[in-house]
């Protein structure tokens, strides 16, 4: 059975721990899961199923902007549909909360995120050279609601 519930600061290990083993590089710390978690203006979703928490999603709203902050599966439950059902209740949540367009950033490598969003109807917009803290470009992507 798989449960998606909204996170709350009591899922905070959980969701560093998930942020080690999705991402080697791009991971979150501890005070920003925290400070995410917090915010009156984020949103976090926890993807739960026999394997316990395998899979996330954090929003951000933006005045009119809904914002993938990150989405991260387990190494394993990936390829099962669990990003496109989190990306599918992101939008939901934004456009409940007004925002008119979805906007996310990814790695300029990550061929497959970027297939998968490019497969929800996103566009990319801009490139973004060296965006992240270790250098890599990214790519600015964005879906009218």
């Amino acid at each position: 059975m798989t449960v998606i519930r909204k996170a709350t600061l009591s899922d905070l290990e959980v969701l560093c721990s998930l942020e080690k083993h999705c991402f080697e590089k791009k991971r979150f710390s501890e005070d920003h899961v925290r400070w995410l978690l917090e915010n009156p203006d984020a949103t976090s979703y926890v993807y739960y199923n026999e394997d316990g928490i395998v899979a996330s999603i954090i929003l951000m709203r933006l005045g009119m902007i809904g914002k993938v902050v990150s989405l991260g599966v387990a190494p394993g439950h990936r390829r099962r549909g669990i990003a496109t059902e989190l990306m599918a209740l992101g939008e939901s949540v934004m456009r409940d909360r007004g925002a008119t367009s979805m906007h996310l950033e990814v790695g300029i490598t990550n061929d497959t995120a970027i297939m998968l969003y490019e497969s929800l109807g996103y566009e990319v917009v801009r490139e973004m050279p060296r965006y992240y803290s270790w250098g890599e470009d990214a790519l600015s992507m964005k879906k009218p609601m």
